[in-house]
């Protein structure tokens, strides 16, 4: 296959190549003195969807919501005004089982094929209840299938407290990958 990468966005290309898995392992170095010294996490992230599907457009035209703050349905109520929405652009966050099993699958064994002793889960499914839930559902049925591998999940605002980030963030993931890098002494990776 000949691909020209110049015209090729740059989450198309995990997409050609099959990139799905995002594998970040950090590790501290002995003689190597940083502010941690005992540092040994591996980030695994699907690099084709969710945020990463790039799936974006601006929002034109005329939008409907209701004015008493009920709901979001366009004319649900007769108590809804229309809108002209200008300057408003909608991501989408698409999330698929296929993938989510893959990754999910990828983590498990990764983690059984280099001696790892857990995988955790980090989701927002307390936010995005279907998206990140369905991703859930994903890494609890893989789980099963690992009884040899601890499991567990948690709400992504709970790990940044537990790597002391004081954030809440979708891009969180890549914070946490990014600096731990930069707590075992890699800062070219800090952009």
């Amino acid at each position: 296959m000949i691909v020209s990468v110049s015209s090729l966005h740059p989450l198309s290309l995990s997409r050609v190549f099959g990139l799905y898995a995002n594998v970040r392992p950090c590790r501290s170095v002995a003689g190597y003195n940083t502010g941690y010294d005992d540092v040994d996490l591996i980030t695994i992230r699907e690099n084709t969807e969710g945020e990463y599907s790039g799936i974006e457009h601006e929002v034109r035209g005329e939008a409907s919501w209701c004015t008493k703050g009920c709901c979001l349905a366009p004319s649900a109520h007769a108590h809804t005004n229309v809108q002209v929405v200008d300057g408003v652009v909608q991501s989408i966050k698409l999330i698929t089982k296929t993938a989510s099993m893959r990754v999910a699958e990828f983590a498990f064994e990764y983690a059984r094929l280099n001696g790892r002793e857990s995988v955790r889960a980090v989701h927002k499914s307390n936010i995005m209840r279907r998206s990140d839930g369905l991703f859930l559902q994903c890494c609890t049925e893989v789980a099963g299938r690992y009884p040899d591998i601890k499991y567990d999940d948690m709400y992504l605002d709970t790990a940044c407290l537990h790597v002391s980030l004081p954030l809440s963030s979708l891009y969180a993931s890549y914070i946490i990958m990014t600096l731990s890098l930069s707590w075992c002494g890699n800062p070219a990776n800090l952009m």
